[in-house]
């Protein structure tokens, strides 16, 4: 994977992902820029810790886990926060369940507590970031 992404300009379009958050250190540890992200699909009890054990880029949070007070402690350590959104459908499913909604969503991106939002919807997400950037910032 090394020769592969010698060239700055290959390592640039790179972000490797996982679950497994321990085995993340050693390809970041022998490609020197990789970025990484660490899947999060869970609420854990110390996101900031889990982020430096597994020396993350990003933490890579699913809507329903993330929590508003984690992220301004991820930030202050330099971790990006990637939370991903699902298609309208499972917000509306997120928001009967109390998990989170799309009211939340807005005021989190206008916040600036998301850094990237990624999902399957894209159309989707660029309108919600958009509205989002639309609000004043509630902070």
């Amino acid at each position: 994977m090394a020769r592969v992404l010698a060239n700055p300009s290959d390592l640039a379009q790179v972000m490797m992902i996982s679950v497994d958050h321990a085995h993340l250190c050693d390809p970041k540890q022998l490609i020197p820029g990789l970025v990484t992200g660490g899947i999060c699909s869970a609420r854990y009890a110390d996101p900031v810790g889990l982020g430096r054990a597994a020396a993350l880029d990003q933490l890579c949070i699913d809507l329903s886990a993330f929590q508003r007070d984690n992220p301004l402690a991820v930030h202050d350590t330099g971790i990006a926060i990637r939370c991903h959104a699902d298609d309208p459908a499972a917000m509306e499913q997120a928001r009967l369940g109390k998990l989170a909604s799309e009211k939340d969503l807005l005021v989190w991106l206008a916040d600036g507590l998301i850094d990237t939002l990624p999902g399957g919807y894209v159309s989707w997400c660029a309108a919600i970031v958009a509205k989002a950037m639309a609000r004043p910032v509630t902070g």
